[in-house]
């Protein structure tokens, strides 16, 4: 048989559906030491916390790179994603900085000469009740804690204390810093990164091997604080792999994709439109939630913290014929990107997760594979 034949019968991928999510841009610092000669506003005209302009520029680079990988499946509407934001203002102007570097005016869409620029439509909700995009949803909060002193107890973290114990005692004598919880480990490295990114003099005891070895201990002990147990993968991560999975199932029949799977996850009935008639998903996040993922999938080994803008991707495919009708199950493939500086996305493969004899992971096999992480439907 031909090859043109075999390519015919087994029919060509088509990209029928794109979800995105990323951390913020770079940042000031949230947490600093009292013995920090730079822990002064005069040092950040943002406020700390905020986005700066190093974060607005690397956020709208993200968004220039998403449109250059996808041009062939984007169109110069913004109107074909749905972007939602975590409800703190890095992530909303983060939001806003990757859809203007995807999306740059058409001459349909410009409206002011001066500004070659088009609002985005970015939702949000409350911080309390946002159980997708924020580690501070108000019932997740204590289970968390719960969770990390449970942790706190357990020989890999026993071990992280041991090996760190000259590193933690330079930082909290030099910085006024503490290390009172696993997350310490990751907010002190991180304010040391920032003041440095940011060409601030570091001192002299700051060299590139402490350095390396900080950032080794940040991402063990973040890893471990974001999704280190079932229950807390569940909780930072069980609503949102939900969402993801029906917005592909729903994407599936507006696509008029083959139905040939057969689950028995519950699709929404009365799903709005923004889910409906999006065939494009970008949610800003933080870093927590990232490495949550990344924990749940078994997708980070070795452990990574995040880094500013690091992006997960998913896309969703259907083969189809020389008609372009599809002939396969819907199947999707998984992207991370840790640096974005880069521009190269790395495909991730989930450890023990069954393929077809396409050697693809179809939707059916990835709700199995999350399955035990979703929520429970009522009784």
């Amino acid at each position: 048989m031909a090859t043109t034949e075999i390519a015919i019968k087994n029919g060509k991928p088509k990209l029928i559906w794109l979800f995105f999510m990323h951390r913020h841009g770079d940042r000031s610092p949230l947490n600093m030491g009292s013995k920090d000669k730079y822990n002064d506003l005069k040092y950040w005209p943002e406020g700390f916390g905020n986005l700066d302009n190093p974060g607005r520029l690397r956020m709208y680079k993200l968004g220039k790179f998403i449109r250059r990988k996808y041009e062939h499946f984007l169109t110069d509407s913004f109107r074909e994603v749905y972007s939602r934001s975590s409800d703190v203002e890095r992530c909303i102007e983060s939001s806003n900085a990757v859809l203007a570097g995807m999306y740059p005016p058409s001459d349909r869409f410009k409206w002011y000469n001066e500004l070659p620029w088009t609002p985005p439509a970015v939702h949000t909700c409350p911080v309390k009740d946002d159980y997708l995009l924020n580690e501070a949803a108000t019932e997740a909060v204590p289970i968390i804690q719960e969770e990390i002193s449970l942790l706190e107890k357990s020989e890999t973290v026993k071990k992280l204390y041991e090996e760190s114990v000259e590193e933690r005692k330079m930082i909290e004598q030099e910085l006024g810093c503490d290390y009172d919880s696993l997350c310490k480990f990751h907010s002190n490295y991180t304010t040391l990164d920032i003041e440095e990114r940011n060409g601030l003099e570091m001192p002299a005891w700051y060299n590139p091997e402490l350095k390396k070895k900080l950032y080794k201990y940040s991402a063990l002990a973040f890893a471990l604080a974001g999704g280190g147990t079932e229950r807390m993968q569940q909780v930072r991560c069980g609503r949102l792999f939900e969402d993801i999975i029906q917005r592909m199932q729903l994407a599936s029949t507006t696509a008029q994709a083959k139905r040939t799977e057969k689950s028995d996850f519950q699709q929404p009935t009365n799903a709005p439109s923004e889910i409906k008639d999006r065939k494009v998903v970008h949610y800003s996040t933080h870093d927590c939630i990232v490495s949550a993922v990344l924990e749940s999938l078994h997708i980070n080994s070795p452990p990574v913290s995040p880094g500013f803008g690091a992006t997960l991707f998913i896309e969703l495919y259907v083969d189809v014929d020389e008609n372009d009708q599809p002939i396969s199950e819907k199947y999707l493939k998984i992207l991370y990107m840790d640096d974005t500086e880069s521009e190269v996305p790395v495909e991730k493969v989930l450890p023990g997760c069954k393929l077809n004899d396409k050697s693809q992971l179809t939707l059916n096999a990835f709700v199995d594979y999350v399955r035990h992480l979703l929520p429970k439907p009522p009784n």
